[in-house]
């Protein structure tokens, strides 16, 4: 005996209008998901968001409507909505479709030739075999008839579109709305900041003594080498401790102290960078100007040939970038460094290259 429904059966058509105090509620809680740093701190969320969904159909539809209005407030992107609202259509899947008379025609059809089949001895083995796949395939058809049905009762007339005509198009938006919400995030780990190794902050400190030290060129160019095989970004805690400690020696300026600090923090800026959802969606949108001017293989524009609207998204993809790097630079102790990024950006660069000048960098060998 089949369990009993979680929802009344109704028309895949026949949409519920949700209580608007409801829908705000579950905005909230669709906002964590995006706003959740880690990828398993998102799908935790995010699975807390269709358990709540499934609950009743009229949850369900308040999720959809939650999902339209942070799509309609820029807080999620197309494809993050794609995913949302296809992952909300499949609880509710099952029960449409049992209700649905043009699919249960179809499967009694499928069936009865499934009967004549065991009885054996068909007349036309390959007109049967014609007719099954006929069948099979206009089963499949009207299951993505309803899919599509459900999406532009509530309005949705592009993803009911692409899932018509555009399946491979709309599988792959869903499963790229669902990387940029949970699986391209970052790792819980990579906001662990474990305790300096105290052998290994005396081993990099010995290598920045030494390019400190170091009076030729080539002196330099081999105690560099040695530093960056040491100091490799696999522990920027012990990195940086060793970095602090060459400098209350005395033994590099605040400059240099500065330089290294970021250049040993380089893999953490790059990671936590290219896991940002926000830097994702204003990178595409920049590369979508490229196209639509012309532009092609990566290729971008020349300085000063930038249109307007390409260069306001520049200057938020450079503030958003800053942010990330100042946070990183926190979670190591670097507040100075992360102050005078975000308040004096083109002083906090202007020092990271006056550092670069470290041991004897253009001194002949």
């Amino acid at each position: 005996m089949s369990e009993p429904s979680r929802f009344p059966i109704r028309r895949v058509d026949d949409v519920v209008r949700p209580d608007w105090k409801r829908v705000r509620a579950t905005m909230r809680v669709l906002a964590s998901v995006v706003e959740s740093e880690t990828a398993e701190e998102s799908e935790a969320r995010f699975d807390q968001f269709m358990a709540r969904a499934a609950k009743s159909l009229e949850h369900t539809e308040t999720a959809v409507a939650a999902t339209q209005a942070l799509r309609d407030l820029g807080v999620i992107d197309r494809a993050e909505t794609a995913c949302l609202l296809e992952s909300l259509y499949q609880p509710l899947q099952e029960e449409y479709e049992e209700a649905d008379p043009g699919l249960r025609r179809i499967e009694e059809e499928i069936g009865a030739l499934a009967v004549r089949r065991i009885r054996g001895n068909p007349d036309d083995p390959a007109a049967e075999s014609a007719e099954e796949a006929r069948l099979q395939h206009a089963l499949a058809r009207r299951m993505e008839e309803l899919k599509a049905e459900f999406h532009r009762a509530r309005g949705e007339d592009g993803f009911a579109d692409l899932i018509l005509n555009s399946p491979s198009e709309y599988l792959t938006l869903t499963v790229a709305g669902y990387d940029s919400l949970v699986d391209d995030k970052v790792p819980a780990d990579q906001f662990a900041t474990p305790p300096s190794d105290p052998r290994k902050v005396a081993l990099i400190s010995e290598r920045i003594i030494g390019l400190a030290a170091s009076e030729t060129g080539r002196e330099t160019l081999r105690e560099w080498r040695a530093l960056s095989a040491t100091g490799d970004g696999t522990d920027p805690a012990s990195d940086v401790t060793a970095v602090q400690n060459v400098r209350a020696l005395g033994l590099i300026s605040d400059a240099e102290a500065m330089e290294l600090v970021h250049s040993f923090l380089d893999s953490a800026f790059s990671s936590a960078i290219d896991a940002d959802r926000q830097c994702v969606r204003l990178r595409k949108a920049m590369e979508a100007i490229e196209v639509a001017r012309g532009l092609e293989n990566g290729a971008t524009f020349e300085r000063g040939t930038e249109p307007f609207e390409w260069r306001v998204l520049e200057q938020q993809l450079e503030r958003r970038i800053d942010g990330i790097m100042a946070c990183c630079l926190r979670r190591f102790g670097q507040h100075k460094m992360a102050n005078i990024l975000i308040e004096r950006r083109a002083d906090y660069y202007r020092i990271v290259n006056e550092g670069r000048g470290i041991g004897a960098w253009g001194v002949p060998g």
